[in-house]
């Protein structure tokens, strides 16, 4: 529910919503662990250790080494089973293990703890 500026409800067009709709398409079947939303993009990591990640694709956020819009999620997989999703405003974070983040979207104050300041990055740190 809410609003759609950056497709981040994933329904293929920047309209708002005001009534519940079904995601299990783009879940495959799978059960959410966790979900998390950014200014205009969501996070969703489910029980086949996926992350899917859609919306709002401006600074990078989504983590496909592109800013250009994307109508489907940008999907995310990982060897480790321990990890969790962070979104910020226009940047996302994945916590591998205990000592691994993966983070992507806009670099403003060192948002992203690579050591400088400002760009558009998709790194592993």
């Amino acid at each position: 529910l809410g609003r759609n500026l950056g497709n981040q409800l994933l329904l293929h067009n920047f309209t708002g919503y005001s009534k519940p709709f079904d995601m299990s398409s783009i879940l495959e079947g799978r059960k959410v662990i966790d979900i998390d939303a950014g200014y205009f993009h969501t996070g969703i990591l489910t029980d086949d250790y996926k992350i899917r990640l859609f919306g709002s694709n401006s600074y990078g956020q989504l983590g496909n080494n592109s800013t250009k819009i994307i109508m489907n999620p940008v999907i995310h997989t990982f060897e480790e089973t321990n990890f969790q999703i962070c979104l910020s405003r226009y940047s996302t974070y994945i916590v591998i293990g205990s000592t691994n983040v993966s983070s992507f979207g806009l670099n403003s104050y060192g948002a992203l703890f690579l050591g400088t300041i400002g760009g558009i990055i998709n790194s592993d740190t």
